[in-house]
């Protein structure tokens, strides 16, 4: 449940192509308000809490909808005609532009067709995330020549996540990173790091008690270069 919250609350501030079926994706046009979203979506909250990205302090907000991600793409498009979305098989982000300047942006997923499914939701400021400065966590290695690309702290469970980009393939750069990793005292489970066809590793480290995992993937547009993905979970 942990890794799939950064996960979905990745999709919801930095948006990715949702796959080769992605159903829409266009432009606002207009100006409205995000209250009519849950009242569209008759959501029931289940919780909120804080994420800091980039040093932003912003709020995490889950809830049920009981409809399908069909059903909601409907119901949306029928009250937000200039709304932005992309769907594929099992997700459904969506974006309402609020009249500062600011977004609210819903991210719905479904598993395997049952009702109710998970909504994710975050008010996002006027301003890109992207363009602040990030402090790079002291407990992250950065292989060389590698730079940082967004940090989101979860206080309330004790965690971080981050992001890089390498100017080198992904196999390098995984190896670069297992070892700044074992230098620094953590051991791998895994050991996918050594793997020939290994993307990633989990590590564990005892003093102080924290489980750590790491991905790398290349570029989808370039294969020489990389994006690599930290997650840092203190157990105690």
């Amino acid at each position: 449940m942990k890794r799939f919250l950064w996960f979905c609350c990745c999709a919801v501030l930095f948006p990715f192509p949702l796959s080769a079926d992605v159903f829409s994706l266009w432009p606002f046009s207009g100006r409205t308000g995000s209250s009519g979203v849950e009242q569209t979506l008759q959501g029931e909250h289940l919780w909120s809490e804080e994420v800091v990205v980039n040093g932003r302090s912003l709020t995490l907000d889950v809830a049920l909808v009981n409809k399908t991600l069909k059903e909601a793409l409907r119901d949306l498009r029928g009250q937000y005609k200039a709304g932005s979305s992309a769907m594929n098989s099992n997700s459904l982000l969506f974006e309402v532009p609020l009249s500062n300047g600011a977004r609210k942006r819903y991210y719905l997923v479904e598993f395997g067709g049952i009702v109710p499914m998970i909504q994710f939701s975050m008010l996002l400021p006027a301003a890109s995330l992207k363009g602040d400065k990030i402090a790079w966590p002291s407990e992250f290695p950065l292989p060389g020549g590698a730079t940082p690309a967004a940090v989101m702290e979860f206080p309330k469970r004790n965690s971080v996540y981050g992001t890089f980009r390498s100017p080198f393939a992904s196999k390098q750069t995984l190896s670069d990173l297992a070892g700044a990793l074992r230098n620094a005292g953590w051991k791998s489970v895994g050991k996918e790091s050594a793997s020939p066809l290994g993307s990633g590793d989990v590590f564990l480290r005892d003093k102080p008690s924290s489980i750590l995992i790491i991905g790398v993937s290349p570029s989808s547009s370039d294969s020489s270069v990389s994006t690599g993905t930290i997650y840092l979970r203190r157990l105690k």
